[in-house]
């Protein structure tokens, strides 16, 4: 998003603003560091030949598997 490097820049030059929004003492803005930390998923995927495999090993099973009595 794009106000998000906006509100971290406020914060950052004036952490004691963040401090009163959140309810908390304006005074103590000195012992708190204001940081942009970046947090990202691991990717998930799907193997591009999951359906044809999928599809192959289905159809293959009931000709490799005898049949049940």
């Amino acid at each position: 998003m794009k106000t998000d490097s906006l509100f971290y820049e406020l914060f950052r030059q004036w952490p004691a603003v963040a401090l009163d929004l959140a309810g908390l003492d304006p005074a103590a803005a000195e012992r708190y560091t204001f940081r942009a930390e970046e947090l990202k998923q691991t990717a998930f995927r799907l193997d591009d030949s999951l359906y044809p495999r999928l599809f192959a090993e289905l159809f293959r099973y009931p000709r490799h598997t005898p049949p049940s009595p």
